[in-house]
């Protein structure tokens, strides 16, 4: 029996009495709904069956029986990977937020009329997958596999990490298609700073500053393939008069260096001689001593 496939249906042939017989399978199948089959077109060795009066022999109404149960066996999803890339590679530090490792798009490859359910499952703890199950996809459809790392449990001595996230479609049997994520930890840096105290000086009477500006270098100080990112501000947010230039850096490697620029304001210098004080934190989700801070001093002079 042969087998022609188009885009909406399926053409069957048979050779039995008088030469060769042809139909075609039709379906009609709606997710969650019914599937609708459907022999048309049928051609006897003398013409349209109903142009001719013409009885079907028996192996052609057993084939066209057989056909839908075929046409079936080609309605089955087919998992699929739209990029083709099957294997990430990662890098996170110890401590770390959850991080994202891979937007995976996927999609049914299955013939017409197939919906496909996908699920992800992850083989280690410290993979996820958002969602675990796509469902309903439709011939031609895509959805995306979301995988992340979770870092808190991984330690950059037993680095690297290798763990796989399989995707499986609703086939029978069904399609595994592996995906490999190697992850790479880094160890903990460590914040140093070149001072714990800055002092500004104003004087009112000549309205001047002994000291305009000032720097304070931020230093990654932890082991080896460390890296250091920082964030910076002011703790108690109580000096209009003191800015602070960057406000965040990084990534330093090991001995590596970046300089706050530290310059004070005179419009906003208090108008009362005295000693006013304020903190700059320098925070890293990841560094080992996080949060550093250091004191800024302005003494004003009548």
């Amino acid at each position: 029996m042969g087998t022609n496939v188009s885009s909406s249906s399926v053409g069957f042939s048979l050779s039995s009495v008088g030469g060769t017989w042809s139909w075609t399978v039709r379906s009609n199948n709606v997710y969650g709904g019914s599937q609708l089959y459907q022999v048309d077109e049928i051609l006897t060795p003398w013409g349209r069956l109903s142009d001719v009066e013409s009885p079907i022999p028996a192996d052609v109404v057993e084939a066209m029986a057989a056909s839908i149960s075929d046409l079936r066996g080609q309605l089955a999803p087919l998992l699929s990977l739209v990029q083709g890339v099957s294997s990430f590679n990662v890098t996170v530090t110890e401590g770390d937020s959850v991080s994202s490792a891979a937007s995976v798009l996927v999609q049914n490859s299955g013939a017409f009329g197939s919906f496909m359910t996908a699920t992800g499952t992850p083989s280690a703890p410290w993979l996820s997958v958002d969602p675990s199950s796509l469902s309903g996809v439709p011939r031609g459809g895509q959805g995306t596999f979301n995988v992340r790392v979770i870092p808190s449990t991984l330690l950059s001595n037993s680095s690297p990490y290798v763990g796989t996230v399989n995707l499986q479609d609703n086939r029978t049997p069904s399609t595994v298609i592996p995906l490999t994520f190697v992850v790479t930890v880094l160890p903990k840096p460590a914040i140093s700073l070149s001072v714990t105290d800055v002092t500004f000086t104003f004087s009112l009477s000549t309205m001047t500053s002994g000291m305009s500006t000032g720097t304070v270098t931020v230093t990654n100080a932890g082991p080896p393939n460390s890296l250091l990112n920082f964030t910076v501000g002011k703790l108690n947010n109580c000096s209009p008069w003191l800015v602070v230039s960057p406000t965040s850096g990084g990534p330093l490697a090991v001995g590596g260096s970046s300089d706050l620029s530290l310059s004070l304001t005179t419009a906003n210098v208090p108008g009362i001689p005295g000693v006013y004080t304020e903190t700059v934190q320098v925070s890293s989700t990841t560094a080992s001593n996080s949060p550093k801070t250091f004191t800024v001093q302005l003494v004003v002079t009548a």
